[in-house]
């Protein structure tokens, strides 16, 4: 497909540059390093996936501020990262290689891709300020009687 990975981020960017060079695939991923907020709000908006294999995590930022762009993630089954990801929204897998392999490739179909997006609304609904008030104030109401 046509498709290119970005890497964002400060993890070992010289020893993954060196890889990616090695094997040749400088034309298929573009390293950027760590990003502003401006510069990463500009990378959302092109990615359609976003892959985070996460070994050990709470409930990450970026997970949820790609989300809010209508990028679908790839993710692990870490956190709390199973309470705002499902099967419908993206792609939520045991943090091993064939796991995220074959997620990433299903990710090429635009098909499944278009409908997992259209229901990352439904995902984020939970935690807008809104909703969370409301129903805050319904539990209040049935301890309060």
């Amino acid at each position: 497909p046509d498709s290119r990975l970005i890497l964002c981020g400060n993890g070992a960017v010289k020893q993954t540059k060196s890889i990616i060079e090695s094997l040749n695939l400088s034309n298929f991923v573009e390293i950027k390093g760590w990003l502003d907020n401006e510069d990463l709000r500009g990378v959302y908006c092109e990615a359609s996936v976003l892959l985070l294999p996460s070994k050990a995590e709470g409930l990450p930022m970026a997970l949820l501020e790609a989300m809010s762009y209508g990028v679908v993630p790839i993710t692990t089954k870490v956190g709390a990262i199973p309470e705002i990801v499902d099967r419908n929204s993206g792609w939520l897998v045991e943090n091993s290689e064939d796991s995220l392999h074959d997620a990433m490739v299903e990710s090429f179909n635009g098909e499944m891709l278009s409908l997992k997006r259209e229901n990352l609304e439904g995902s984020l609904a939970m935690l807008y300020i809104e909703n969370y008030c409301r129903k805050l104030t319904r539990a209040y109401a049935t301890i309060d009687g």
